[in-house]
């Protein structure tokens, strides 16, 4: 019986071709060739490294994973994500640069300013406040959990800040001032405008500072708040 033509020609094509292709019509495509399409369909192996710094640069081989002697210029690139480095600027501030990782660019350093101790301005009348000789230690803790992008004393802000809000919070270009001692308000000075009424602020904010005992001012003598809507 003779078989169907067409039929024959093309299974004659098809064995000719995995003979003369050395492989087998069912033999899965090698490793190479599997890694090279996932490879085009993610952009290549190293994808990540065409990718350049903020400030144009290509992350090179020979960048060091440890902190560098001087402050990295922010947005260079860096090796090690997530690796902080602290520089001093002066006695009341120091700069962190930290190595970040995000999608779009390589490895870059970026900076943050950090306030380590604020004096005080002295420019507003102080108003003392009372603490009795052994209540400091007694008052309600105020923790102080801090870590390098957050010093004691922008956490004691924070506080001061916090509690201010909660007694309704400062009018337009107003600033206070609160003076420590040993982790307790001594001290607060205040420079309002444009409030009615500043006492029953003052008053509530007081009577909060009065209650509590400040981690964070165990080193700092000064926390202060200001409200500007000034550029």
């Amino acid at each position: 019986m003779v078989g169907n033509p067409a039929r024959i020609s093309v299974l004659w094509g098809a064995l000719t071709c995995v003979t003369a292709c050395g492989g087998s019509a069912s033999r899965p495509a090698s490793a190479s060739v599997v890694q090279s399409d996932a490879d085009a369909g993610a952009g290549g192996v190293g994808a990540g490294s065409t990718k350049t710094c903020p400030n144009g640069d290509l992350p090179g081989p020979d960048l060091a994973a440890a902190c560098p002697t001087a402050l990295p210029e922010a947005g260079s690139c860096c090796a090690r994500g997530a690796l902080s480095c602290s520089y001093p600027t002066d006695a009341t501030s120091h700069v962190v640069a930290r190595c970040i990782d995000d999608s779009t660019h390589a490895l870059f350093w970026g900076q943050t300013a950090v306030v380590d101790h604020l004096v005080c301005s002295g420019s507003d009348t102080v108003t003392p406040l009372a603490v009795a000789a052994g209540s400091c230690s007694d008052r309600q803790a105020e923790p102080c959990t801090v870590h390098d992008l957050v010093t004691p004393q922008e956490l004691l802000n924070e506080q001061f800040a916090a509690i201010v809000d909660g007694c309704g919070g400062l009018p337009d270009e107003s600033r206070l001032e609160a003076e420590f001692e040993a982790g307790c308000a001594t001290g607060l000075s205040a420079h309002l405008r444009g409030a009615a009424d500043d006492s029953a602020l003052l008053s509530c904010v007081e009577k909060a500072l009065g209650a509590r005992h400040f981690s964070c001012a165990e080193g700092v003598a000064c926390a202060r708040v200001e409200r500007s809507t000034l550029p």
